[in-house]
């Protein structure tokens, strides 16, 4: 029986939730609405962005390999970059996809002309075979969202013979 009463709620919780208030008098604006009365984005004001005067990354490498690593090894990597924009470039965050990468970045704001780094640390403990993983960098750059990619090809350990080899006798 309780069953039934929580299924009936929620249903009507359901149905009144997808009623529309907007009345047809309400719609008259200039600005396309879907069902729900969201602006839909093609017709929100275009904001006009000043890109000559934003911070600019250049970096001198966007991808690095650190060629064969043995398992459990860790590596570190330095992305240099300069901002060649003309305003103060500001890093928010640098994600990882994975817990085995860690990247380091600068909190201060890098004023044009000025450099910094972005240093990445791989972890291959677990980790076997080619790997290849990016480190999103989010900034106040015209692109939010910069990539900057590395890849490697982790060794099998095997504690009584080095490297194990993959090869057929």
């Amino acid at each position: 029986m309780k069953n039934i009463a929580l299924i009936c709620f929620l249903m009507c919780l359901g149905f009144s939730a997808c009623q529309n208030p907007q009345t047809a008098s309400d719609a008259s604006s200039d600005s396309a609405q879907d069902a729900n009365g969201v602006v839909l984005a093609e017709d929100m004001p275009k904001q006009k962005i000043d890109t000559a005067n934003l911070p600019i990354f250049e970096f001198e490498t966007m991808e690095h390999d650190f060629g064969k690593i043995k398992e459990g090894e860790v590596v570190s990597f330095e992305y240099k970059f300069k901002n060649v924009g003309k305003s103060p470039l500001v890093i928010e965050d640098a994600k990882a996809t994975c817990g085995c990468t860690k990247p380091k970045y600068p909190k201060e704001a890098v004023p044009p002309g000025g450099s910094g780094k972005i240093s990445v640390t791989f972890d291959s403990k677990g980790k076997q075979g080619f790997m290849q993983k990016p480190v999103v960098v989010i900034s106040n750059v015209l692109e939010a969202n910069t990539s900057l990619f590395f890849k490697g090809e982790v060794e099998v350990i095997d504690n009584n013979m080095g490297p194990l080899n993959k090869t057929a006798n």
